[in-house]
């Protein structure tokens, strides 16, 4: 699976709405995200 590119502003939008989504209409409590290093380094860049 393709590495989602989060210098692109729509992608860092679609991920902000999806999230919305998962918190607010479904109610879930939380995520798990294991590569959150690999996000943070990306955003670095």
């Amino acid at each position: 699976m393709p590495d989602l590119n989060y210098t692109n502003p729509d992608v860092t939008t679609a991920m902000l709405n999806i999230t919305d989504f998962w918190l607010n209409e479904v109610g879930i409590d939380g995520f798990r995200i294991d590569a959150v290093k690999h996000l943070i380094e990306e955003m670095a860049k």
